[in-house]
Formats: structure tokens, sequence, C-alpha cells
């Protein structure tokens, strides 16, 4: 009596062997697949691997996978970053020298006048301390007519041009409080939207861009410690 193709499948078990032998240099690996043909007709596989052996000619090199993880604390939760304070000039702990990017060696210095402007002689040391998300710019040192530090603030003049001037502290005063944003290497320094900028005459204005672009950033040069504010 013939036996049918189904049947003969369900009645026997077939293993399937295949044995792979690969050399180079003396190195050999064997991969054993072993499969089962069921009664459906559909047949499962185990591969088995045994590993390779190398010479003493040959070195293995595992492959690393780095991941790259961004901790949550550096976002606001919605996977925007926050400003950074990280920085050590912006840390509120360091004195830095302000240097006008574009410039000739020239400084930002506070003039007898109190008017904040680019100087070639020595300049005056600046800490920017963090008030939430922006900074208040005060001087290391104590201002000689109030015996305390002095503390940028935006100066409206008119129709002319907003300017930069040293004020009694007051982190109250939106006037005192500046965006500080990264440029490169250098800082690009604003307060409600008007970029502080050197005019032709070497004093700070602050305006706002419109259509026109930035023309000032500033390095932030580190100083070492800042002095407390009543030093």
């Amino acid at each position: 009596m013939k036996t049918s193709r189904k049947h003969l499948l369900a009645a026997v078990s077939l293993p399937l062997a295949l044995t792979l032998l690969t050399a180079c240099g003396g190195t050999r690996g064997t991969i054993t697949t072993t499969g089962t043909v069921g009664p459906a007709g559909v047949s499962t596989a185990t591969t088995t691997t045994t590993p390779a052996t190398s010479s003493p000619e040959v070195t293995a090199t595992k492959a690393t996978t780095t991941k790259t993880v961004t901790s949550k604390s550096a976002t606001n939760g919605t996977g925007k970053t926050k400003p950074s304070t990280s920085r050590g000039v912006l840390s509120g702990t360091r004195q830095v020298v302000i240097v006008p990017v574009p410039s000739f060696e020239s400084v930002l210095a506070i003039d007898s006048a109190g008017r904040l402007g680019v100087t070639d002689a020595e300049s005056d040391l600046f800490v920017f301390t963090p008030i939430g998300r922006r900074f208040q710019i005060r001087t290391s040192g104590i201002a000689a007519n109030t015996g305390e530090p002095a503390c940028l603030r935006i100066k409206s003049n008119g129709s002319q041009s907003l300017t930069v001037v040293g004020a009694v502290c007051n982190a109250s005063d939106d006037r005192q409080l500046f965006d500080v944003a990264a440029d490169g290497k250098n800082y690009v320094i604003s307060n409600s939207s008007a970029f502080l900028q050197v005019d032709s005459d070497g004093f700070l204005i602050a305006e706002e861009l419109g259509d026109a672009s930035l023309e000032t950033s500033f390095k932030l040069v580190d100083n070492g410690k800042a002095n407390a504010p009543t030093d």
C-alpha cells in the first residue's frame, strides 16, 4: 500500500544538519542548524553556533556600541534645552573682563559719568549673577560714590538710543536683568529684545535689530573668583 506524502511528513521527523566550516588564517567556526518538519508541513529550526577559535596570529576585536544619554535635568521636560548656567563665567562666582567682538584689544568699563563704554586702559571686572533665567551684571569692585557694587542698567534717552549705565543694584528692576546667549565661544547680551552693541563713539547702546544684523558679541574672560558684593 502506498503511503501519502501527508502521512509520511506526519509520521517521520526529518532532522536537518548543516555544518559550515570557515577557514581564514587558522580560524574556524561551526554553525549547526537542526530542523524538524511538523505535521502541517511547517518547519522549525534551531541554530547552534560554536565560537571560532583564533590562531596566535589573529586578534579578535569585539564591536562596541556607544549609546548617548541626555540627562533629563538638562531639559524642561519637553525636550527643549534650558538656558545653562553651568559655564563658570555665568555662575555668579567668577569675575570676568568683557571684551567686545570685534574690537582692537578694547574692553568694557564704566566711565566717570557712569556710562558703559570701551576703553584701551584698565577694564572693570564684572560678575554675571543668575536671576531666574536672566542675569544681573555687577561690578566686582565697589563704586567710589556709593560704597557698593554698580549693576548695569538700561537707560532711556527719549528719542535717542538706549544706553547702558552703572546703577545701584536692584534685582527686581527689569532694566538690570539681561538675557545672555552663547554665540560660538562668545555671547550676545540683550534686554527686552534690545541687543547690546558698541556705537560709533565707543559707548554701549541697546537696540532692537529688526532687519539689521547683530554687530557686536562679547567674550567673557575669566579673571578668577569673584569678590563678595561688599568687598
